[in-house]
């Protein structure tokens, strides 16, 4: 026997077991039965699939030869009856197989094992796609992880999760954990490679393999995979990510360093045309309604916010990771220096209604800079 991929063999059982996950009753002796009833395809591969689960494959394929003749041109049986056989042989089956239809489960997992065999990434990746469309992200999970790690490969399904987007197979597999860091690392290829302009579906997927990270250091993983991913770079000026607040995403959830708007805050956050918010306060109190984190970086800086007037509803508010309130502004509109220590972890910027000013129903911000003094 041709040594195959190690994943093609792991693949094909795991497509075994979801093929023969069928409402008909499939005795436990199946190969037994199958002797004794030679015209009942169905036995047959039931007992191929017997074989195969124990890593007998030889007896496997002698079964589904037995399927062929019961039943010409079965999809899984051509698949299955020519593994370890004659390249040609085996090639023939497999292409014929693969001409009768692009669901079947079994073929898939061949052509995959095919593809990664013959380090064929874009070939692999439509097969782990069909496999993915056909039975759910968990049945082409395993298939999918081994895509990640060939080279090539990430960059290959990303062009077919960009071409069916909200395929939603893709995020029920990246919710799952990788199989090894090479598939972890695979899977940030991937997103770094994914069209930026597919909107929410973009953004979507983003943001679930930014949730699923499980290697230390994730949040700076993550945050750095939304730096990579943004479909306008030129949005982070210095510390601070868009600035305008052109790209906030009232009622979204936020990735990365965006803006995060706050639930249930004193006051409801409004964009004003192409840039700019508007805060309008809708309840007594004070509380942040806007707030962005970033990674802190020790030094002087300048904090300089825009608008109409002084909005002397509302505040500019620095806090330290480990450190507490390092700065606050007692204004929404103005300039002001401030210093970052050695000590921060991180810094989290915020908009904050004063209690103190509720008489000041609007507040208008046009833009804001964090920017290194000097």
């Amino acid at each position: 026997m041709r040594r195959p991929v190690a994943i093609g063999l792991t693949v094909l059982a795991g497509a075994l077991g979801s093929l023969f996950l069928v409402p008909r009753a499939v005795p436990a002796a199946a190969p037994s039965f199958a002797i004794l009833a030679p015209w009942d395809a169905s036995l047959q591969m039931a007992a191929a699939g017997s074989f195969w689960s124990n890593g007998e494959q030889a007896l496997g394929g002698q079964f589904a030869s037995r399927a062929i003749k019961a039943m010409p041109y079965a999809q899984p049986a051509l698949t299955l009856a020519t593994v370890g056989g004659a390249a040609a042989d085996e090639t023939a089956s497999l292409n014929l197989s693969a001409a009768l239809g692009w669901r079947d489960p079994i073929t898939n997992a061949r052509l995959v094992e095919a593809a990664l065999t013959a380090n064929n990434p874009t070939i692999a990746a439509q097969r782990v796609d069909a496999l993915g469309r056909a039975g759910g992200g968990e049945n082409a999970a395993r298939a999918a992880d081994a895509v990640m790690r060939m080279q090539g490969g990430p960059q290959a399904l990303a062009d077919r999760a960009s071409r069916n987007s909200e395929a939603l197979w893709w995020i029920t597999y990246l919710r799952l954990p990788p199989a090894d860091p090479e598939s972890q690392a695979g899977r940030l290829a991937f997103a770094r490679s994914l069209d930026r302009e597919n909107g929410p579906w973009h953004r979507r997927i983003v943001g679930t393999i930014s949730a699923n990270l499980t290697a230390d250091g994730a949040d700076d993983v993550a945050r750095e995979l939304w730096r990579q991913t943004l479909a306008d770079p030129r949005a982070v000026n210095s510390l601070l990510y868009d600035g305008e607040f052109r790209n906030l995403r009232i009622g979204g959830q936020a990735l990365g360093g965006e803006w995060r708007i706050v639930p249930r805050s004193p006051a409801r956050v409004d964009q004003t045309g192409g840039a700019g918010i508007t805060l309008t306060r809708q309840a007594d109190g004070a509380g942040a309604v806007l707030i962005q984190q970033f990674p802190a970086v020790e030094g002087a800086f300048q904090l300089r916010a825009e608008g109409p007037d002084a909005g002397d509803g509302a505040e500019w508010r620095v806090q330290c990771a480990g450190e507490g309130l390092l700065f606050q502004s007692e204004r929404a509109v103005g300039q002001w220096q401030l210093a970052i220590p050695s000590g921060c972890e991180g810094i989290t910027l915020e908009l904050h209604m004063r209690e103190d000013a509720v008489s000041q129903k609007r507040i208008q911000v046009s833009k804001v800079s964090l920017e290194q003094a000097g």
